[in-house]
């Protein structure tokens, strides 16, 4: 993986953590990982909500750099709202956060599973939350970022991949 200073692995998915721990962490202890008790319809349908009131933990301006890939098209707007306003509090002044989301222009604003969208058979909790372009880059900046990067449909399953700063 090479140098890094510190890494913070979060997920609400339980298997996934203990990969983690088991295989990166036992290495390099600069590598930690969080196992994350939030509600997700399709991974934790029995955690706790997210709410206004809902932090991560880890204090302020904690990192530069906050990686989400595969998770929004698995959150709704209002959970959407949440991370995206911790992601501000917990990147430094200038840092960063890349991101991945199926979004598409001409569509409703947030739409949970949509029928024939890019071939898929999106059934299932949240299997695929699409959002308008539009409609999703100003909750990215209502929260107090800049869209530095955007490239429709270039990620894993047709997701667009977003790299946005703090500002």
């Amino acid at each position: 993986v090479g140098s890094i200073r510190r890494y913070c692995g979060v997920d609400v998915d339980d298997r996934a953590i203990e990969w983690g721990r088991r295989h990166l962490s036992g290495r390099d202890p600069s590598f930690e990982f969080l196992a994350l008790d939030v509600a997700n319809e399709r991974y934790r349908p029995d955690g706790a909500a997210i709410g206004e009131g809902f932090r991560f933990p880890f204090p302020d301006a904690a990192f530069d750099l906050i990686y989400m890939s595969g998770v929004a098209p698995h959150l709704v707007a209002e959970e959407l709202t949440v991370y995206f306003r911790e992601f501000r509090r917990l990147l430094s002044e200038r840092g960063g956060v890349y991101l991945t989301a199926f979004l598409e222009e001409d569509v409703p604003p947030m739409t949970i599973n949509p029928p024939d969208y890019l071939g898929g058979l999106w059934s299932g909790p949240r299997n695929c939350i699409r959002y308008e372009a539009f409609f999703f880059r100003s909750l990215l900046e209502e929260a107090g970022f800049q869209i530095e990067s955007y490239l429709h449909a270039g990620g894993m399953f047709g997701q667009s991949l977003i790299a946005a700063r703090r500002c």
